[in-house]
């Protein structure tokens, strides 16, 4: 149980990581540079970086349920 919980953080630390190096990469192809939290600037990044959490989540979850799957199914054919 500890195990599941150390990898699941983990696993999100990567992909917040990997999600905002891309939303900034993003921004800065874009233009947008933000100077106050409260702007339009920072808005649309916020957008982008929740977009790119939403997608990762997805393609990490579907990865997931094939792998699982794929192992379910190699111990029933044994």
């Amino acid at each position: 149980m500890k195990k599941n919980k150390i990898t699941n953080f983990i696993t999100y630390f990567f992909e917040y990581l990997i999600t905002f190096f891309i939303a900034d990469n993003v921004t800065n192809f874009l233009g947008i540079r933000y100077k106050k939290f409260l702007s339009l600037n920072f808005a649309i990044y916020i957008i982008i970086v929740t977009i790119v959490v939403v997608t990762l989540d997805f393609l990490i979850s579907e990865v997931k349920n094939k792998y699982k799957k794929r192992k379910s199914s190699q111990f029933s054919k044994e």
